[in-house]
C-alpha cells in the first residue's frame, strides 16, 4: 500500500511539474508575442507615404496576400526595406465581410518608387498624407502578432479618437512593428 501511494504521489507530481512547465512556457511565449506590453495611443501626423497596392473588396484577412503579391514582383528591382500595409475603409462590426473595402499592398521610399515605375504599372500607386490621427505601435514577433496587437491597438484608438474612425491604417514594419493609425475625426481619404 505504501508503494502505491508513493507511486500515485510521484505521478501527481510528475502532472503538476508538467502543468507548471506548460504555464510557465505559455506566459513565456506571451511575453514574447508583447502581449503584455505596454501600449499608448500617440496622437502623430503620418506621411507622405508613397504606396503601391491592390483595391480589395471581401475579409480582411485576404489583405497579406495581396502585400505579398507586390513585394515579390517589386523584389527583383532592389526593393529590399518596403514595408507591408493594409488600409482598411469599412468597420466590421457593421458591414457584412464580403463587402468590406480595403487597399493592401506596400509602401516605399521616394527612391524605390521611381525604381520600380514599370513593374508597379499593373496595380495602383498613391501618396498618402500627411494626415493627423492616433498611432499605436505594436512589436511584431510572426503572424499572431497582427491580430493580437489590433486586438490591443483598436480600443485605445477609438478611445483616444472618442468615436468610429473613417478608416484604419496598419503599417507591417517586419520583423520589427506594426504600427496602427486612425485619423482623427475631420480628416478622410
Amino acid at each position: 500500500m505504501f508503494c502505491l501511494a508513493m507511486t500515485m504521489k510521484s505521478l501527481l507530481s510528475l502532472i503538476a511539474s508538467f502543468l507548471l512547465i506548460g504555464v510557465v512556457f505559455a506566459l513565456s511565449y506571451a511575453f514574447y508575442l508583447g502581449i503584455f506590453s505596454s501600449l499608448r495611443a500617440e496622437r502623430v501626423e503620418l506621411g507622405p507615404l508613397w504606396m503601391v497596392y491592390e483595391d480589395r473588396v471581401g475579409s480582411y484577412r485576404g489583405a497579406g496576400q495581396s502585400v505579398s503579391t507586390i513585394m515579390k514582383a517589386l523584389a527583383p528591382y532592389g526593393v529590399e526595406s518596403a514595408k507591408g500595409f493594409g488600409l482598411f475603409l469599412d468597420d466590421p462590426a457593421t458591414v457584412p465581410e464580403e463587402k468590406l473595402r480595403s487597399q493592401a499592398g506596400v509602401v516605399l521610399s521616394q527612391t524605390d518608387l521611381k525604381r520600380v515605375t514599370g513593374a508597379a504599372a499593373k496595380y495602383k500607386v498613391r501618396e498618402f498624407g500627411p494626415v493627423k490621427g492616433y498611432q499605436v505601435v505594436f512589436p511584431f514577433r510572426n503572424q499572431w502578432s497582427i491580430s493580437l496587437g489590433g486586438g490591443r491597438a483598436y480600443p485605445l484608438l477609438k478611445g483616444a479618437l472618442g468615436n468610429e474612425p473613417a478608416f484604419a491604417l496598419e503599417i507591417y514594419d517586419i520583423p520589427k512593428t506594426i504600427s496602427y493609425f486612425v485619423p482623427l475625426n475631420e480628416q478622410t481619404l
